[in-house]
């Protein structure tokens, strides 16, 4: 975290100030600037904070903006027996966004506005405006064409320029006391009067965009779907992701409002290449990049916020029905992705299904027609495959994996594509199209599976190249056609064993390649980095196919990481070997979704289709757990809540139904489907549904063996389910040190054979390993491959070693088995 100051602030598509400074004197002390000093750091959603130790002097800095004007305010509290001095610098050159140049800003004009107490600089055009000022008139301002203000022999000093540039400074004197200083500021690319205007209303009123801020992050937790989990942690990790990708949309005068694809610097230029970049991270507009992470915000009831990136996406369709690729905030749109076009189709039709907006279905009809018409026009030879060529990238833009022709991952995305626009169809009216789109999702998925699946290697091929050859990598993006239905469930097992083991995956999250690979490189973008968003993926489909603890321990990866690096907020791609950062942007859209959609869709199983008023819940109870809540769960027009309470001898599932909040719409049985998943060797004896039996006994062997519980819920329901549990190993959040390589285990598969419950685990040679299991029936009377240290309540304490022929330190496999 930054110690002081601030960076880069953008008020796009343009940057109204960058290196901000600060400096304290108390006393006539030499100033400290807050780059040299260790402030306690507090964030919150609505604020940032910085406490500062000055000699004897307690300096509090809080930070917020506003959450409709292009304006916010730095307010200091100050604590002190004796005069503090405070200095603040900042430099202007109005930078517009990427791709334009430096210049393109043009000259600069700048004065002091005694009556705002604020410095206001422009361009010549008066549209390009930055303002800021202070509740204090300063002692001394020095305001010019420079490089950078300094302070000299007691006094402020400009470093004059030939540059369009010009730097700010003011001197504060603080009386003794407790004291309140307050700086503003506010920019605007749409004339100097609008600057002056966001000025003038946040310096006015600064307390009124705190309780914005705080008014809104309460009104999106009252709206969307809530977890509470015994693991505070996790539910931390829940409410940030969900905070921080509200956090992504911007406004754009002239474009609109969508999702940023996420924040970063342009101070070191793009990826650290040129001086200045223009490329403030990756906070432009993205077209997949939405996609990704809107599908999370479906997951826990973001309606209104997808449906702004739907509008904006579709009114930046090309009259081709291509989808943009970027639309940078200069207004300067790409439409190199292939990808793009049917993953906007997925996340229209999974909107619509999931808030049955069946108006917005038919009044997106054309566009949706359009983009179909567009994705059959890449096929060009007809193989019920899209294509890359001489269509743009999928998810691989360079490196060894590229170019391609025809992507596993871009096939997938069609057939999925493919999937909502037969439904949206059906919305729409439009039998004909509904029958046909289907009739071709069904080709696509059987060409994919017939091509694509290479058996000599038991993974799905990587892509089909533009010489007609395969290139048979194994990459995580199978992981897509995964969860898009698009695979074996057989064949999908093998891949994802092989994606659990080390070769893939580390402590904190999965490689898109191998460390066998041949071009295997940990700092590469596509080539060994780790993306929050692979293990994502990954993630999902383990649940999918019924590999839950694997799931589960990719998704702690993902909830363990946004304490570590950038507080509160999710790095876009790590390290391939050490836990370090190796990407763009510290606060990535598609890293938060990952930890949100892989929790809802995978751990909980859930499946809303607002349009039959039907709920799908398929949860997960990790081991140990003994009660887990999940409320305002949109299902129409109304609300769900569940409550699942479990110990050894029955889990009960209560749900309650009631209007949905700003609902009008109170009636409505929703039809709830529940499979639950219990531990590997469970015996259920009988199951009743609000008193009524309908089950009799039933043994669990397999993950994919799941008891199916159908209810019509009005106003509650019940369902309590008796059983004697069986055992589990217990998967807990990976212990993460910046900069270290990987010592956890990894889970690579778990069983149930012959009373015997075995998992194949991998760890370093040489290393012990304490890990629980969960026997909460005590069933457990002999270990193989570990030594049980302890009990205590339902928990086995197993000591486990590994030994092998390979080189000291190095992963090893091995089998536990506990037999019963």
């Amino acid at each position: 975290l930054e110690r002081g100051g601030l960076e880069e602030i953008w008020s796009h598509p343009v940057r109204i100030f960058h290196d901000l400074k600060t400096g304290f004197a108390v006393d006539n002390s030499e100033i400290q600037w807050t780059s040299t000093l260790s402030p306690e750091v507090s964030i919150r959603p609505e604020t940032f904070s910085r406490r500062y130790r000055v000699d004897d002097a307690i300096i509090e800095e809080t930070l917020c903006a506003d959450t409709s004007d292009p304006a916010a305010a730095i307010g200091y509290r100050i604590s002190s027996a004796k005069p503090v001095e405070i200095v603040i610098t900042a430099k202007v050159d109005l930078r517009l966004m990427w791709p334009l140049s430096p210049q393109a800003t043009g000259s600069l004009r700048y004065h002091w506005d005694s009556g705002l107490n604020a410095a206001i600089v422009a361009d010549e055009s008066g549209m390009l405006c930055s303002v800021l000022g202070s509740s204090q008139r300063p002692f001394q301002v020095c305001l010019g064409q420079h490089n950078s203000v300094s302070l000299v022999d007691g006094s402020l000093v400009g470093d004059k320029t030939d540059r369009a540039m010009v730097a700010l400074g003011m001197r504060f004197r603080v009386e003794p006391g407790t004291r309140e200083l307050m700086f503003f500021l506010s920019g605007s690319s749409s004339g100097e009067v609008n600057a002056v205007s966001a000025y003038r209303r946040i310096a006015g009123n600064p307390g009124r965009s705190l309780v914005r801020q705080v008014q809104r992050f309460k009104r999106f937790e009252r709206k969307s779907i809530k977890i509470q989990t015994p693991e505070g942690p996790f539910d931390d990790a829940i409410r940030w992701a969900r905070w921080s990708l509200g956090r992504l949309f911007g406004f754009t005068p002239g474009l609109g409002r969508s999702l940023m694809a996420g924040y970063g610097l342009s101070s070191s230029g793009w990826n650290g290449v040129h001086d200045v970049s223009g490329r403030p991270g990756y906070a432009w507009y993205f077209g997949r990049d939405s996609v990704w992470a809107c599908l999370a915000m479906l997951d826990y009831g973001d309606f209104r916020n997808v449906r702004q990136v739907l509008e904006f996406l579709g009114n930046h369709q090309e009259p081709t029905g291509k989808i943009l690729h970027e639309l940078t905030t200069s207004g300067f749109a790409h439409y190199d992705a292939a990808d793009a076009t049917p993953l906007y189709l997925v996340l229209l039709g999974r909107y619509v299904r999931m808030s049955g907006d069946r108006i917005f279905a038919r009044a997106q009809f054309e566009r949706v027609r359009n983009a179909v018409r567009f994705c059959f026009s890449t096929d060009t030879d007809r193989d019920h495959l899209i294509e890359n060529t001489g269509v743009g990238h999928g998810w691989i833009e360079g490196g060894h994996l590229f170019p391609s022709h025809s992507e596993h991952y871009l096939g997938a995305c069609w057939a999925e594509a493919l999937k909502e626009s037969s439904f949206l169809a059906r919305m729409a009216g439009s039998n004909k199209l509904q029958k046909r789109w289907k009739r071709e999702a069904t080709r696509v998925r059987s060409a994919l599976e017939k091509r694509f699946w290479n058996s000599e290697n038991g993974c799905y091929r990587f892509a089909l190249r533009p010489n007609g050859t395969f290139s048979d990598e194994k990459t995580v993006l199978s992981t897509v056609g995964m969860n898009f239905g698009c695979t074996h469930p057989g064949r999908s097992q093998l891949s994802l064993a092989d994606f659990a083991s080390e070769k893939f995956t580390t402590d904190w999250g999965v490689r898109i390649v191998g460390k066998d690979h041949a071009a295997y490189q940990p700092s590469g973008y596509h080539t060994g980095s780790i993306w929050p968003l692979f293990t994502g993926w990954t993630s999902l489909a383990e649940f999918k196919f019924h590999r839950p603890l694997q799931g589960y321990s990719h998704l702690l990866a993902n909830t363990s990481l946004s304490s570590q690096f950038s507080g509160g907020c999710m790095e876009e791609v790590l390290h391939g070997e050490k836990f370090l950062p190796a990407g763009v942007c510290p606060h990535q859209a598609w890293s938060e979704s990952m930890v949100l959609q892989p929790i809802f869709e995978g751990m909980l199983g859930l499946n809303v289709d607002a349009i039959s008023m039907t709920l799908g819940l398929r949860p997960y109870i990790p081991p140990g757990w003994e009660i887990l809540r999940v409320t305002c769960i949109p299902v129409g027009g109304v609300s769900v809540n569940m409550t699942i309470t479990r110990n050894a001898t029955e889990t009960v599932y209560s749900f309650t139904r009631r209007a949905a909040r700003g609902s009008a719409k109170s009636k409505g049985i929703v039809n709830v489907v529940l499979e639950p998943l219990f531990p590997l060797g469970t015996t259920l004896f009988g199951t009743t549904i609000d008193g009524k039996n309908i089950q009799r006994s039933l043994k669990i062997y397999t993950h994919g063996k799941l008891p199916r519980y159908e209810l019509k819920l009005e106003r509650s329901a019940k369902v309590r389910i008796r059983h004697q549990l069986g055992v589990a190993l217990i998967v807990d959040s990976p212990r993460l040190v910046k900069g270290q390589s990987s010592t956890g285990l990894r889970v690579v598969d778990e069983r149930w054979k012959r009373k015997t419950y075995e998992v194949v685990l991998e760890g370093r040679k040489g290393h012990e390993y304490l890990t629980d299991l969960y026997d909460p029936s005590g069933s457990v009377n002999g270990i193989e491959g570990g030594i049980a240290l302890a009990r205590k309540g339902s928990r086995v304490l197993v000591s486990i070693s590994f030994a092998g022929e390979s080189a000291e330190d190095a992963y090893v496999r091995g089998t536990l088995r506990f037999k019963t």
